[in-house]
């Protein structure tokens, strides 16, 4: 019901370029290779050197001691709860650093932006965060959204076999991942790709790899210059100097890359084919550049980084509940049980029904307001419509233009608590995409009234037939100081046909008083007011089930 950016490829397909051997890693500490060309800042490896990349001047710079760091856990879906959770647990707590633990398989596109313009722009602790250093620790996997959010951070450090990467946009409903016309595919493609590629460039981490976990359209490879021996990544399509040794099979058709044997740069290997999405394995990753180190565990991160104290912010129970409230699973059973409520205490008048209309609406727009997916103004839509439907159940006579209003709001209000719009405009959905979350949400909505609607019907047929039903029904006020219900065998005397007159209110129990008997009374699911004169269909039981007369007097 959401856009989410997770794994269209197989691992397998989306690895294959980082399954080569990995003896391109940086060689032994005891015999490093020796480059004159490179500067004293190069990262040094086996087959060459890289340049250094240049870090951005408005970010943090890596502290050399850090006397205390946080940890904020970012495991499972990113779901809006996910920012909302991040963000409290930074609140008025200052450190020198902060780590994101990420075991992610991806989640929504919105909330994911949210996450990375809070790393990179936003405040917190009255100090901007671009002055605390950001880690993102890949334990074990930063899969689709998972990358982005660690590509936000100022450095990304990988446990030992872990994956980053594989972030194609792709939109998953109810019924799994939803196909995506052309126009739409193309615009999300480019929309994600441009937040990489920015994340990236802010962070100091290689675009084009950004672009290659995004789309297929990208290649990369590693390409080698014969001279100074400077290793660079680089896309065929974009590099214009010959390179030399390209294997025919993967000689782009269309790039300007040409082979030629006198070319100062020299093809090694593809990092990234066009047929695949990116995904590093830690030890590619940290060649790349990409990671800077492969740690076993967190003591080893802090370790790395000379942390004196590190503190862990778990979820805690009530961050847990809020965003198992916030499941679509759990909105959906809420909104059932709501709207059985409410269509149970039109009926009944019951406590239960009350109790159930109040907790269920606490938890379903509780949860939101909190995460911020429902705002004031939506609730209070919501609120004045189920006060207009009360009103016109209790108090105002038929069912007129309060009723259908109430109806109206309370449907729209949901809607409004559950379609996520952009904050600042109109919430109506805007494009195919959008309008596609709105009808699965819609359709949501549809499913659990009219399962509601079949499941109370049943049960106000059924259960009043039952001791624990009887139980249920409010008794009637005037009936409390009433002479005791007559017992049994005066019931065998109401033949169907006798008339009498309601004492209590059928919702569809109550009582009725025939002569000058109380007998309890059922009606067939409609509502019959008291001092109403009905007629007795049948007998069941102890109840007599009534029918409004067709006599007026």
């Amino acid at each position: 019901m959401a856009l989410t950016m997770a794994a269209l490829v197989s691992l397998a397909s989306a690895s294959e370029p980082t399954t080569q051997a990995h003896t391109n890693v940086s060689a032994a500490a005891s015999s490093p290779p020796h480059y004159p060309a490179a500067p004293p800042d190069a990262r040094i490896t086996d087959l060459g050197w890289f340049a250094p990349t240049p870090k951005p001047a408005h970010r943090a710079t890596r502290p050399d001691r850090v006397e205390l760091a946080y940890v904020i856990p970012i495991h499972g879906q990113i779901t809006p709860s996910t920012f909302d959770i991040i963000r409290r647990k930074l609140t008025a707590r200052p450190a020198a650093m902060v780590i994101f633990d990420i075991k992610t398989p991806g989640g929504r596109v919105d909330v994911t932006e949210e996450i990375i313009q809070f790393i990179q722009r936003d405040h917190f602790l009255q100090n901007d965060l671009n002055e605390i250093y950001t880690v993102a620790y890949v334990n074990p996997r930063a899969i689709s959204a998972g990358a982005i959010i660690a590509m936000a951070c100022n450095e990304i450090v990988m446990a030992p076999g872990g994956l980053i990467g594989d972030a194609t946009p792709i939109f998953a409903g109810a019924g799994g991942v939803q196909s995506m016309d052309k126009d739409t595919r193309a615009k999300m493609h480019s929309y994600v790709q441009a937040v990489a590629v920015s994340v990236a460039g802010q962070s100091g981490h290689d675009p084009l790899l950004a672009k290659c976990m995004i789309s297929m359209e990208f290649t990369a490879w590693l390409v080698r210059n014969r001279d100074t021996m400077e290793l660079r990544i680089v896309s065929p399509d974009e590099f214009h100097e010959p390179i030399a040794n390209i294997p025919p099979a993967v000689h782009p058709t269309t790039a300007p890359a040409i082979t030629t044997g006198s070319a100062e740069w020299e093809f090694l290997r593809v990092i990234d084919g066009p047929d695949t999405v990116l995904t590093l394995q830690a030890d590619e990753a940290e060649f790349l550049g990409l990671s800077s180190a492969t740690l076993m565990s967190m003591n080893d991160v802090k370790a790395h980084f000379n942390i004196q104290n590190i503190q862990v912010l778990e979820n805690n129970w009530s961050e847990s509940m809020v965003e198992f409230l916030t499941s679509p699973a759990v909105t959906g059973i809420l909104a059932f049980v709501l709207i059985m409520g409410v269509y149970a205490f039109t009926h009944t008048g019951s406590v239960t029904s009350a109790i159930m209309i109040v907790l269920s609406l606490a938890l379903l727009l509780g949860a939101r307001y909190l995460t911020g997916l429902a705002l004031w103004w939506e609730i209070l839509v919501l609120a004045v419509g189920i006060v207009l439907l009360l009103l016109e159940i209790f108090i105002l006579p038929g069912f007129g233009v309060a009723g259908i209003l109430g109806i109206v709001m309370i449907l729209v209000g949901l809607l409004l608590t559950l379609v996520p719009y952009v904050p600042g405009e109109m919430p109506w959905p805007k494009g195919n995409l959008a309008w596609g979350m709105f009808r699965q949400t819609l359709l949501a909505l549809c499913i659990a009234f009219v399962a509601a609607t079949v499941t109370g019907y049943f049960l106000m047929k059924n259960l009043p037939k039952l001791p624990i039903g009887r139980r249920l029904a409010l008794a009637a006020p005037e009936a409390v100081n009433a002479p005791p219900v007559v017992d049994v065998p005066l019931y065998e005397q109401i033949k169907p046909g006798s008339e009498g007159v309601l004492e209590g209110t059928c919702r569809p129990i109550g009582t009725v008083r025939v002569g000058d008997k109380l007998f309890d009374a059922m009606s067939e699911g409609d509502v019959i007011e008291r001092g109403e004169r009905v007629r007795v269909l049948r007998r069941e039981g102890n109840t007599l089930v009534v029918e409004r007369s067709p006599n007026l007097s």
